[in-house]
């Protein structure tokens, strides 16, 4: 199993008890980390850039996903 897609926002509004930041964003990825290693199941980030081209198409959060 392969998990196509994953991440975390680092800016934005938050979503019901999901909150965008840097520091969430990192601690995201790193317990994705630790928990790929434990399930030797695999994932792609979303995005190695924030993207600020997508704009208004996909909320605030969605310029925030680069690593």
């Amino acid at each position: 199993m392969i998990i196509s897609e994953t991440g975390w926002p680092s800016q934005g509004t938050n979503l019901e008890g999901a909150f965008p930041s840097y520091e969430n964003y990192l601690k995201y990825f790193m317990n994705m980390q630790k928990w790929h290693r434990k399930t030797k199941l695999k994932s792609f980030h979303l995005s190695s850039f924030d993207e600020s081209s997508k704009g208004g198409t996909v909320g605030d959060v969605g310029t925030y996903w680069g690593l």
